[in-house]
């Protein structure tokens, strides 16, 4: 997901990120809402509807998608479509330029005061602005990033992930 998503940014194409562990009512809504041309992620067997999936090995067996970098890429682009938690209701779809996600990457490097030989990880979504924020800020900085999954790791296999990333800001 996270390749797809960096992908998305330097294409100039519009991406989502969606948590494949959120409820699938919540996913179905989601991809009912956004209807996108295609889902990329690990289980292109996952059941959502008309949406066509596709396996990031899949993807990446093929030469080519039809796709090429647009020309002229503009910053004021529509990048993410980033959903709320809908816990006032219904998850809504707020769409962020590629010009404010790299504002928030920039805000994450300069705050946090990253530098290339650093190991950040996140526990956000990289679905939320400040989880892909996070993530931009580490990758601007040429820092390793780490987002980890201890809901499906466990505690412990995620403490020794960290512990072998030599993590320096959490």
């Amino acid at each position: 997901g996270l390749a797809a998503l960096i992908g998305g940014l330097v294409s100039g194409r519009m991406v989502m990120a969606v948590d494949a562990d959120h409820p699938l009512p919540r996913i179905r809504s989601i991809l009912d809402d956004a209807a996108p041309d295609f889902l990329l992620g690990d289980d292109p067997a996952l059941p959502i509807g008309s949406t066509r999936a596709v396996g990031i090995a899949e993807a990446l067996g093929h030469r080519s998608t039809g796709w090429s970098v647009p020309a002229t890429w503009n910053p004021d682009t529509p990048f993410v479509t980033i959903f709320t938690s809908g816990t006032t209701g219904r998850p809504k779809g707020v769409v962020a330029s590629a010009r404010y996600m790299m504002f928030r990457g920039e805000e994450s490097r300069v705050s946090w005061n990253l530098a290339a030989d650093d190991a950040v990880a996140t526990f956000s979504a990289p679905g939320s602005a400040g989880g892909l924020g996070t993530i931009l800020g580490t990758l601007m900085a040429g820092a390793t990033v780490i987002v980890p999954d201890p809901a499906n790791a466990g505690v412990n296999a995620t403490l020794r992930q960290l512990e072998r990333a030599r993590l320096t800001v959490l």
